[in-house]
């Protein structure tokens, strides 16, 4: 009979080879230095994409209210980024029109979560409650066309592994005793729920950002479960070899900067949350942040325009109380891009 770190090991292959097929690559920047190349540098300004990262980030939020307004799984808003970005990927008419145009990018967005929490939740979204959150900007038949052309475009595959998939089989791979010649795991009970918290908040942070979408999940996963045992001061060698061990054939096609700075982009995500950071000092009071470096000084486009009037700082800063207290009437208000 199979042993269980023998399944686990079957199991991490298999979603190692089905990652191939769910890995996005980048479509804003590549699509503008294709614009360049057919119309000359002389039509960039009129170019089409009108689409850029902080539209996406905005998409990524607003998933993830509507998840947890819903109670649903945090971890499907991974699934509909995965599938949106996918989408945007291919050259299909549809997605172009995504690229010119951000109410057709707001709209795949919405029916890629929808689409999301249709599979893989417990209950699914009626597309006239879509339509409704989007306040009439959208139609239940706009919904319904853009998800037929969401699963064209991504040629039916819904069901990526993500970052969590990967986690949860890697520390149950810890937990078992595979690596340890006394037969019990690496971690105890408690400290795997403890990493696993760490990893979650470093997953949804890869969510967010847009140079994460070309990153395998499984790397992600390793670079999240190496950092929160780091931070945690559980790490011992023997964990990391178990990893390497396990996504091996992965691992073994990436660049090693690459992976580096993966994790230091992680950490960071995990020391910027209060929650987690608190849970860090709590667990190893010895542990100092590798690089304490205060991202707060971080600004969005608006306060940039108005980085030299305090005076419009103040109303933007006002403007904004006003829509968070307005949003906690109605979570599901999109932010206009």
């Amino acid at each position: 009979m199979q042993s269980s770190s023998s399944m686990i090991l079957d199991n991490l292959a298999a979603m190692c080879r089905q990652e191939t097929h769910y890995v996005a690559q980048d479509y804003l920047f590549h699509q503008q230095q294709q614009e360049m190349t057919v119309n000359g540098p002389q039509h960039a300004a009129a170019a089409a994409v009108v689409v850029d990262m902080d539209c996406r980030t905005k998409m990524a939020q607003w998933c993830y209210k509507v998840i947890d307004f819903c109670n649903f799984d945090r971890e499907t808003v991974a699934i509909a980024m995965n599938t949106l970005d996918r989408f945007m990927n291919n050259h299909h008419a549809s997605t172009q029109a995504c690229l010119t145009d951000r109410r057709q990018y707001q709209l795949a967005a919405m029916t890629s979560l929808y689409q999301a929490v249709k599979i893989h939740e417990p209950e699914a979204m009626d597309p006239a409650l879509i339509a409704k959150i989007s306040h009439g900007t959208y139609t239940v038949a706009e919904i319904e066309a853009m998800e037929v052309q969401l699963l064209m475009g991504v040629a039916w595959r819904v069901n990526t592994p993500t970052t969590l998939a990967f986690a949860r089989l890697l520390l149950e791979l810890l937990s078992n005793g595979q690596s340890d010649n006394d037969g019990e795991g690496l971690l105890d009970e408690f400290a795997l729920e403890t990493v696993y918290h760490l990893v979650k908040i470093q997953s949804e942070a890869a969510v967010m950002e847009y140079d994460f979408m070309a990153i395998p999940p499984s790397v992600v996963a390793y670079a999240a479960i190496h950092n929160a045992l780091l931070a945690l001061g559980l790490q011992d060698g023997a964990d990391r070899t178990v990893l390497t061990r396990a996504l091996s054939t992965t691992l073994d096609a990436v660049d090693p900067q690459l992976l580096s700075n993966v994790q230091t982009v992680l950490y960071q995500a995990v020391w910027d949350e209060p929650e987690a950071r608190d849970i860090i000092q709590t667990c190893n009071p010895q542990y100092n942040t590798i690089n304490n470096v205060n991202n707060n000084s971080g600004m969005d486009c608006d306060d940039m325009e108005n980085d030299d009037d305090n005076h419009h700082d103040d109303n933007n800063h006002a403007m904004k109380q006003q829509q968070q207290q307005q949003q906690q009437h109605d979570p599901f208000t999109l932010d206009h891009f």
